[in-house]
Formats: structure tokens, sequence, C-alpha cells
């Protein structure tokens, strides 16, 4: 990236909406990573940036569930911890050797899956709570999948997870704890990888991770002034447009 004004107004402007969007709903990576982009950085490394810029979310979200997560057996949360640890690093390691050309062409339908599920997180969440009583135990392949999907791309990993445990039978409280409790090492684990691998822009980074952290503190003032239904559809237009963007950015010469 050039790393002129314009470009660190970009990235503060939607690092912030990012965090308005973490704490109103999730979904913020869909903000911050196209930014990156746009600005100039390689996809891969906005990919690694945009998934550090997010971390300290995850870690006050884990915080905030601590009472909940406290009441959930050692057994579980152990196992949701470690599975959260070896997906983040397989799907790490999967991105930093996936070809640039190959992501290129990935990204737009990671986009726009990213976008779905967000744009989407309602009904189904209405229709997930409809699943019955809880089932015991957890089906470790779709948890370790969804975990290398999120050390991979970070856009959409909450939902996915939500989408897991719901399917699996647990409340919404119970849901919130595990998803805050695996995104968070997850991440940590993924964004370490890239630290070791010198894939982040440290400069935006920084400027990023204070911007959302602002943003974050602030999504309550900002959802009193803004409907969240609009903040959404904005979020899903957005989301979309760039989504699509990227494919023909992909196929036209």
């Amino acid at each position: 990236m050039s790393g002129s004004v314009l470009d660190y107004i970009i990235l503060i402007i939607s690092a912030f909406f990012a965090g308005v969007l973490n704490t109103v709903a999730g979904g913020g990576s869909i903000l911050t990573f196209p930014a990156l982009v746009l600005v100039g950085v390689p996809p891969i490394s906005a990919s690694a940036t945009s998934a550090m810029v997010v971390l300290p979310g995850y870690l006050g979200a884990a915080f905030g569930f601590r009472r909940e997560l406290s009441r959930l057996g050692f057994k579980l949360l152990t196992r949701c911890i470690f599975i959260a640890v070896l997906g983040g690093l397989l799907g790490a390691q999967i991105l930093l050797i996936t070809p640039i050309q190959s992501f290129e062409l990935i990204v737009p339908c990671l986009i726009l899956f990213a976008t779905a599920l967000f744009g989407f997180s309602a009904p189904l969440k209405r229709w997930l709570s409809k699943r019955g009583e809880p089932v015991r135990g957890l089906e470790t392949g779709s948890l370790l999948a969804v975990s290398t999907y999120g050390g991979f791309f970070n856009g959409g990993l909450g939902f996915l997870l939500m989408a897991v445990f719901s399917l699996r039978g647990f409340g919404l409280a119970t849901t919130n704890a595990l998803k805050s409790a695996m995104s968070f090492p997850l991440t940590l684990v993924s964004v370490s990888t890239f630290i070791l691998a010198g894939v982040i822009e440290w400069a935006p980074a920084a400027a990023m991770m204070l911007a959302s952290t602002l943003g974050g503190f602030s999504g309550s003032v900002v959802t009193k002034v803004l409907s969240p239904s609009i903040l959404k559809l904005g979020v899903v237009f957005f989301g979309t447009t760039i989504g699509f963007a990227f494919l023909l950015d992909c196929f036209l010469p």
C-alpha cells in the first residue's frame, strides 16, 4: 500500500464500523478485508491483517462470557479450545501455501459466503432454535472444519460456530459463550502464524486495531442512533457489491 492519508482514512473508517458491527451483530471482517485490498495490501496479507484487527474484540467477548464459560464442563471447554487451536493452525498454514492467483479466485466466494451468513443470520438462528433438546457431545469434524475455515479466512467465523453449536442443541447463552471461547484462541494462533511468516502489515494493523476498539466501545451508542436493521442492510449491500466486484475483476481483462 502507498500509505497515503486517504488510505489510512479508509482503513480507520472501515475498522471503526467493523468494531461497531462486531458489537452489534458480528461480521466486521466483511468491512476490514476489502478495505485493506482496496488500499493496495495483497489479498493474503489483507486476510492475515484483518484477522489481527478483530482479535482484541474476540478477547473482550470471551471475557464478557466468563460466567457462562465457568458453568461449562472442563472437558467440553478444553476440547473446543483444542479443536480451535488445531483448526486455526491448519487454516493459517493452508492460507500461507495457497498460490496468490488461487486465493484471488477464492476471495469473492468467501466474501459472498460470509455476507450471506450475515444476511441470513436471523432466520438461521430462528430455525436453529427449533431443533429440539440438547444433544450430548459435539461433532469434532464439523468444528474442525469451521475452525480451519476461520484460520484461513476469518469472515463469517462467528456465524458458522453459532450454527454448529445451535445444531447440536445448545441454548443461545451457551452458544455465544462457546463461540467466543473458540474464536479468540483460534484467531490468536492463526495471527501468531501470520506474524512468524511475516505477512502482517503492521502500520495498517495498529491503526485499525485502535479504530476497531473505539468502534466496539461506540457500538451501543451507534445502535441508538442507527437502526440495527439499517446497519445490517448496509453491510449486506456492501458485502454483496464488493464480492461481485472482486468476482468481475477475476474474469475481466
